[in-house]
């Protein structure tokens, strides 16, 4: 895992003070991360440490989810779309903005118009034109989806958890049925799952819980994305437990009808100390490079870069 390198240390728990007090627009300054070897890329054999950046953007599509990762050598992975309109939208200017010339993939982690309402249209697009499409009726538990430096490895879908098998209970919810998949770039580690439940609810809406089988598979991670929006179904303690993430993403829109995310959630992430940042503020740029991660948001600098300080240059 990468340690976190706080530009400004006090903005760790300010970042949760401002989510509880419902504020406008304002986020945490950058923060910088260095990470810590896991095992996961033993299955491809390669290295980060001399490449140029791999990015993540949690896109501002409102009341959704939408993530676009772009590898060193231009490839790129949206990861779900967000609803119907204000997804492509979303997601159609800042591809245009980063200057790519096509989305590879797309993967659609489960069948709500939140997450792949904007998907027939984002294909009308000459930039997704011949994109290749996997969603939960075609991933496959234990695959992997190389990008350039890094790779991701699918580790749950449909119920289906390694070689548990939880199929008889997900029937009914589409949520439970999300792909869950582990990036690893170097030494980072990134956990997204789209709705998966965590066994919240209220009764009769009690959902399975997904995450306590599904954390040991995961393990240690920098980032991840918060399921569900920050539901009070994601996010249970086991879960994070295990986890323990620096920094958890929360896609969700401003004033939403769902009150997402939940007050209950919110306050887990921040007993626990994990920086959260939220999309309704804009979307947020992820940037690996030598060795350090920076969380920061899109509007600053669209995802450049930060300079690596030459050690040798810091010797007396």
């Amino acid at each position: 895992m990468l340690n976190l390198l706080r530009w400004i240390p006090a903005f760790a728990g300010m970042t949760i003070l401002t989510i509880l007090a419902g504020c406008g627009p304002l986020v945490p300054p950058p923060s910088m991360h260095q990470p810590a070897r896991t095992a996961l890329l033993a299955a491809q054999d390669s290295s980060s440490e001399n490449n140029p950046a791999f990015r993540i953007i949690h896109i501002d599509v409102g009341q959704g989810d939408a993530s676009l990762l772009i590898a060193p050598d231009g490839e790129t992975m949206l990861i779900d779309t967000g609803p119907p309109q204000t997804g492509a939208q979303a997601v159609l200017k800042i591809a245009k903005e980063m200057e790519i010339t096509a989305i590879n993939t797309i993967l659609i982690s489960h069948n709500h118009l939140d997450h792949n309402g904007s998907l027939a249209e984002i294909l009308k697009d000459k930039v997704a034109a011949q994109a290749k499409i996997i969603d939960r009726d075609s991933a496959q538990i234990g695959e992997f989806l190389p990008l350039e430096g890094g790779v991701l490895k699918i580790i749950g879908v449909n119920g289906h958890i390694g070689e548990a098998d939880f199929t008889p209970f997900v029937e009914d919810d589409e949520n439970a049925r999300s792909i869950a998949l582990v990036l690893e770039y170097g030494d980072f580690r990134y956990f997204t799952g789209g709705d998966l439940t965590g066994g919240g609810g209220n009764p009769p809406y009690q959902t399975i819980d997904l995450e306590t089988p599904l954390a040991p598979l995961i393990g240690d991670v920098d980032i991840m994305k918060v399921s569900h929006h920050g539901s009070h179904t994601s996010s249970n303690p086991a879960f994070l437990e295990i986890l323990k993430p620096e920094a958890a993403i929360i896609s969700a829109g401003a004033q939403n009808d769902f009150f997402h995310p939940h007050p209950s959630v919110v306050a887990r992430y921040q007993k626990a100390g994990i920086e959260l940042h939220q999309t309704k503020n804009g979307s947020i740029c992820i940037v690996i490079n030598g060795g350090t991660y920076e969380i920061k948001p899109y509007a600053i600098d669209k995802c450049a870069a930060p300079e690596i300080p030459d050690p040798m240059e810091e010797m007396p």
